[in-house]
């Protein structure tokens, strides 16, 4: 490891809730996505092949909600403890 290595607490920190403010987007537009996947099949296409590949597509990507969120929280969370374990690491220094 690099003796001179500093470590920028406010920017990691920034890093986890920069991680958690873009989940929140993505979360929105997976959202709006499946919506208007629904829209699709509600109002188009209501049946045959295309309309069950849809459906299954849609289930498929609902799976995916909640995932985000839970993902850039725990990046979120990381961040956190590695400052704290940066500072217990070094709390010999201080």
């Amino acid at each position: 490891m690099d003796a001179d290595l500093i470590i920028n607490d406010d920017y990691v920190i920034s890093v986890g809730d920069a991680c958690c403010k873009r989940a929140s987007s993505l979360e929105a537009v997976l959202n709006e996505y499946i919506l208007i996947l629904k829209s699709i099949n509600d109002t188009a296409i209501q049946e045959g092949e295309i309309s069950e590949a849809v459906n299954a597509f849609v289930s498929c990507a609902q799976l995916i909600e909640g995932q985000i969120q839970a993902i850039s929280s725990d990046m979120k969370r990381i961040c956190n403890c590695m400052i704290d374990a940066v500072d217990e690491a070094d709390s010999y220094l201080f």
